[in-house]
């Protein structure tokens, strides 16, 4: 089973998420997305499943973290994507330790803001497989992206 963490509302997340999984050649039944109830309501018009943090979910680390807990629970996953930042949006993917494949799929986001933001060591950071670049990131937030992956990867 494959767990995509798209959280962050929205519909770009499900998007990059539809068409990663697709590049991908993931097969409609090996994949779930996690999404934000906002983005979740329209979730039947999309190939994969997508799954909507509860109604009324309220948007922290401690919140999310246990939400997190129960769909790994769930669901198992052997392979992870994180489509937000390494650490989640909140750090609530801080130090999980959740026994998977992880990998992370960027775009241009502010990586250091985010860790200075949040007060995360980027060395303590969840490691990733490979990163997937869903577009070119400046030269600065694709070395720091990279420093937490064993490979980089773009997608065209």
């Amino acid at each position: 089973m494959i767990l995509y963490y798209a959280l962050g509302g929205g519909l770009g997340h499900i998007t990059r998420a539809q068409a990663l999984l697709y590049t991908l050649q993931i097969q409609k039944s090996e994949a779930v997305i996690l999404s934000f109830p906002l983005s979740a309501g329209i979730a039947g018009s999309f190939y994969y499943t997508v799954v909507s943090a509860p109604h009324g979910f309220r948007m922290n680390a401690d919140t999310c973290s246990i939400w997190i807990r129960q769909m790994f629970l769930r669901y198992r996953p052997e392979i992870s994507f994180v489509d937000t930042f390494p650490a989640g949006l909140m750090g609530e993917l801080y130090g999980c330790g959740f026994s998977t494949e992880w990998h992370n799929v960027s775009r241009i986001f502010r990586i250091a803001k985010y860790l200075e933001t949040n007060r995360l060591n980027p060395a303590s950071c969840q490691r990733f497989s490979t990163v997937w670049f869903t577009e070119r990131l400046p030269l600065h937030d694709e070395r720091l992206i990279s420093s937490f992956a064993s490979v980089g990867r773009t997608i065209d």
